[in-house]
């Protein structure tokens, strides 16, 4: 085996670093785990997994060695088997040492938590994602990207730049004067609507909703993600665009 390493900082030529030549089709029962594999895979990443390969395709193959030990990709086998598919994309880097397939197993996934996300870049494309699953172009939820629900909205609301902004002064109110909001109140400001009440009651959605199509994967588990408190409405419900003039 010839010696392709490099000291830090150094630059390979093209012709030292190798390139996967194919993808092979191998049988899931093939397949063999690392026994000491250093990433925990839990159920709900797994599910993520598993909706992901089964709507856009295994488009991303199991690096094997050269015994068909998984060095990468562990999370996409189990959920290959999860989804009962008899065979896996996967490539085989025979030519790595032992000591190279142990630190890749480690570098695959260190390296990647390196990079940093691009927000402005996202407030771009989940947005236009949003626009496209409000309009009924989208047949999945969009927590298959692996951002949940409320990640979502804190990205496109620019919430992190306002992150160190100072804690707002409230007064505390006068319990001697009429109230302004009480439960079930609810406020039209223009095309917004604003519920005072319990999240957690399906009829506060009917209410706030107003037959409006709530924004793509919040109305399936609303009930079981929002937590019990007055006017948490609110961030549930987007206004319906309007075109050429017709709401």
């Amino acid at each position: 085996m010839s010696d392709t390493s490099l000291k830090p900082g150094a630059t390979a030529s093209p012709q030292t670093i190798w390139m996967a030549e194919k993808v092979v089709h191998t049988p899931i029962s093939d397949l063999k785990p690392y026994a000491n594999n250093n990433r925990v895979h839990t159920a709900k990443s797994v599910d993520k997994l598993k909706a992901s390969v089964a709507k856009f395709g295994f488009v991303t193959p199991i690096l094997l060695d050269a015994k068909s030990v998984i060095i990468a990709g562990h999370g996409r086998y189990i959920a290959a088997k999860a989804l009962g598919l008899k065979s896996a994309p996967t490539v085989v880097a025979d030519h790595l040492s032992e000591a190279e397939v142990r630190a890749l197993r480690i570098a695959d996934n260190k390296l990647a938590e390196l990079s940093e996300w691009d927000e402005a870049a996202l407030q771009i494309e989940l947005p236009d994602l949003m626009d496209l699953s409000v309009d009924g172009n989208l047949d999945f939820d969009l927590d298959i990207i692996g951002f949940e629900v409320p990640e979502i909205d804190i990205i496109i609301g620019g919430a992190s730049e306002t992150a160190e902004d100072p804690p707002e002064t409230v007064e505390d109110p006068d319990i001697g004067k009429p109230a302004v909001t009480k439960p079930r109140d609810l406020w039209v400001l223009g095309s917004h609507r604003i519920f005072c009440g319990n999240s957690l009651e399906e009829t506060s959605y009917t209410r706030v909703l107003d037959g409006v199509a709530p924004r793509h994967g919040l109305h399936r588990s609303a009930l079981q993600r929002a937590r019990s408190g007055p006017c948490a409405l609110r961030q549930w419900w987007r206004p319906p665009r309007v075109r050429h003039g017709v709401r």
